[in-house]
């Protein structure tokens, strides 16, 4: 019977650290994702700026031409 308990416990104890584990890499892929995100907002915005100045040099060919 007390083999049995062990067991149980060790287990338990087994599980716990694993959930520990999981909620860990929980919280860092958010931070990863929250990450990603900013970039990506500021690599739109780094685009914005080349298309609107892509498109100012159109422009400006079109008047010297």
């Amino acid at each position: 019977m007390t083999g049995q308990v062990d067991g149980i416990s060790a287990s338990a104890q087994q599980l716990s650290l694993s959930v520990e584990e999981g909620s860990s890499s929980i919280v860092e892929m958010g931070t990863a994702g929250a990450h990603l995100d900013e970039t990506a907002t500021r690599l739109h915005e780094k685009v914005d700026e080349v298309s609107s100045a892509v498109g100012q040099l159109i422009h400006s060919v079109r008047d010297v031409q």
